[in-house]
């Protein structure tokens, strides 16, 4: 079976497409061959949208409409997304912390090696300092959790996660 709308071989069953997540009538597997729409998709990364397809969010990698959520290599139909939500992964700080105490141990124990002490002191706090906290964006489906996209930056999971929000609500 193929997408009535861009022409993606899909499983006899398919419901939505997974590459442009139009709904597929499910007439089209009786005895009638029904023939695609013959387009050429262009490369472009940016997501094409139908007229009743409204944009919520489109930032570079990431679109969010009322009929998907597009981020690289990934698209999923909105129509499958029962909630969204963001978690926040802490930084693994547990090395950095060993090697601060790794210094301290060097600098208080002996004159001759507090030089090294003092640089593995202070390459563990840029350490530190460097990690951060990661943010995932995750929906939730009829078939589970599904963490969608990460980043370092809170503020912009969470305008995804209101972008997706919005979505939900204008779906119903």
């Amino acid at each position: 079976m193929y997408c009535i709308e861009c022409a993606t071989e899909l499983p006899d069953n398919a419901n939505f497409c997974h590459l442009c997540a139009t709904p597929q009538q499910q007439a089209q597997s009786t005895v009638a061959v029904v023939t695609p729409k013959a387009r050429v998709l262009p490369p472009a990364t940016k997501a094409k949208t139908s007229p009743e397809e409204v944009v919520f969010l489109e930032q570079p990698g990431v679109t969010v409409t009322n009929t998907r959520f597009i981020v690289p290599s990934k698209t999923y139909a909105m129509a499958g997304v029962t909630s969204v939500g963001f978690e926040c992964v802490p930084a693994k700080r547990g090395w950095p912390l060993a090697l601060c105490l790794i210094g301290a141990a060097c600098i208080v124990y002996d004159t001759d090696i507090r030089p090294i002490g003092i640089t593995v002191l202070i390459i563990a706090a840029l350490w530190l300092v460097i990690v951060r906290n990661k943010y995932v964006v995750v929906l939730t489906t009829a078939s589970g959790e599904v963490d969608t996209l990460t980043s370092n930056d809170e503020q912009y999971i969470e305008k995804v996660v209101s972008a997706i929000e919005e979505a939900i609500v204008y779906r119903r």
